[in-house]
């Protein structure tokens, strides 16, 4: 078991590093950008691509540079317009999954010689794009009529300075297919295989048997609100959309009604004004001419009259509907450090429970990256280690648990409960009890917990064993189990459940 948990530590040590120099943490950061406004995010990886490495080598006169080519797993946020799953799938796993790709035409070019394109196919392609006759083979920029205008496809698409679209199919495709593409791979040309392939207009420049053992596809998606049985879920936007349109209307009320309520309505008796009378020049000490009226009338001229304003009532509808989005967004105004926070929230202690319960609905969306997106991602980099890497030693049967709802709810509470399981055992019983290598694994663990050092702090388990034996017995001088306190009555503590102690 220990040899296993060593294994399993070198394991995530190593896809930790591989995480961090493919870009993971880049494109995690665009995917919840795209969680929280589209109807899915989705990430893609880990896709395999040949970088250039620096590397500094010893020679004679110092250090120097080189630059060498290696294969790393990549990792990309996948913009949801250009990403095209098939009619009724759930996830990028079912039936097909497209991604669109614009090329300027060296990138294509730098992909001849790479494992995997055909060169012919390429250099097909660069021929036809070099006339023109590739331009818009998608038909993008055709999207018009009654209904639609040039304005409906999206900016990502309206690409002016790339020259070239691809399509990535990933899914099953015809063994004959594949056999008059070029992957030899093919037994049996009436069966279907999960392959990936690159179209450029009617030239396949890739097709690619797909290697994963179960035919995982490198695309994960998630949403912020799943949506059974379907792809796209619901976004924030989505969300609050019925609460946004109800607002809207509140602020333009509003907006009127402050215009109509900033100064006195004027009404004017048009028949006793002299020709000429201009209506609109009203400044302080002006000089009216009135006309007798011809029906003996006794009013006024000219009424003035202030329109009531209903801008407390508006700004009471917007708060309260504001409150509602704070529920259904399960964001609260006060996580991103608003002072709106009233009752409980006023004070320390209830900001926290507030925050705590808050947390409780955000937990069912970080449950969904978990599920969906964290946990087979890792799992797919997993296998890609086990299958390919040549470190055995890090190699074994183990399975990706993906922590951050459990994490994210236990975090703080975990760290303070060690500090309390410190405080309580610091007693010369519980010390006999747990002993110092029981003592020891607590400590490191709340190093760990604070990110620290933990083998700075804390010696490692076979260093300290070797501490804990008695000096004639191979252990340091003054290292035995022998404690130097007493207790309450005045009598030397002598430790009692220590293996030596037992075995004597």
């Amino acid at each position: 078991k220990e040899e296993a948990r060593k294994a399993t530590q070198r394991m995530e040590d190593k896809m930790e590093d591989q995480l961090a120099h493919g870009g993971f943490v880049h494109a995690i950061g665009e995917f919840l950008s795209d969680l929280v406004v589209y109807p899915s995010a989705i990430i893609k990886g880990p896709v395999l691509r040949k970088r250039k490495h620096l590397t500094w080598a010893n020679d004679e006169g110092g250090v120097s540079p080189e630059v060498t080519e290696t294969i790393i797993p990549e990792f990309e946020r996948v913009d949801p317009f250009r990403a095209y799953p098939a009619p009724g799938a759930i996830s990028p796993q079912d039936g097909y999954f497209i991604q669109h790709h614009t090329f300027e035409y060296s990138d294509l070019y730098d992909m001849i010689g790479v494992a995997g394109f055909n060169e012919e196919s390429i250099r097909a392609v660069l021929r036809e794009s070099a006339a023109g006759s590739l331009h818009n083979w998608l038909g993008l920029s055709d999207v018009q009529g009654p209904q639609h205008s040039p304005s409906d496809v999206p900016d990502s698409l309206k690409r002016t300075v790339f020259d070239i679209d691809v399509l990535e199919y990933y899914g099953p495709i015809k063994g004959h297919d594949l056999l008059e593409w070029g992957v030899e791979e093919v037994e049996d040309p009436d069966a279907t295989y999960e392959a990936c392939v690159w179209l450029v207009g009617s030239w396949v420049i890739k097709a690619q048997l797909n290697y994963d053992p179960l035919g995982a596809r490198p695309f994960f998606k998630t949403s912020y609100e799943n949506l059974p049985g379907q792809f796209w879920g619901f976004g924030i936007p989505d969300i609050l959309n019925d609460i946004q349109g109800i607002v809207n209307a509140a602020v333009r009320a509003l907006v009127n009604n402050m215009g109509l309520a900033s100064g006195p309505q004027i009404g004017v008796n048009v028949d006793r004004l002299p020709p000429g009378e201009d209506l609109e020049n009203i400044r302080p000490l002006r000089i009216w001419q009135f006309i007798e009226s011809q029906y003996g009338s006794k009013e006024d001229v000219i009424k003035f009259f202030q329109p009531e304003s209903n801008a407390r009532e508006l700004l009471d509808v917007i708060e309260h509907f504001y409150q509602f989005a704070d529920d259904f967004s399960l964001v609260p105004r006060y996580m991103a450090g608003s002072e709106q926070a009233t009752g409980a929230g006023r004070t320390a202690s209830g900001l926290s429970m507030l925050m705590d319960a808050a947390n409780k609905g955000l937990k069912g969306v970080v449950s969904n990256i978990d599920t969906d997106v964290i946990k087979r991602l890792l799992e797919k980099l997993y296998t890609h280690n086990m299958m390919y890497d040549e470190d055995d030693s890090l190699k074994g049967d183990a399975q990706v648990i993906a922590r951050g709802a459990v994490s994210l709810m236990q975090l703080e509470t975990l760290q303070l409960r060690r500090n309390e399981f410190l405080n309580i055992t610091a007693n010369p019983v519980d010390t006999q009890i747990i002993g110092p290598a029981g003592r020891a694994e607590v400590l490191r663990e709340v190093a760990r917990g604070l990110e620290l050092d933990t083998n700075r702090i804390v010696p490692p388990r076979e260093v300290l064993e070797q501490m804990l034996l008695p000096p004639g017995e191979g252990g340091q001088q003054g290292g035995g189990m022998m404690s130097q306190e007493t207790l309450p009555s005045g009598a030397a503590t002598t430790d009692n459940l220590s293996p030596s102690s037992m075995m004597s």
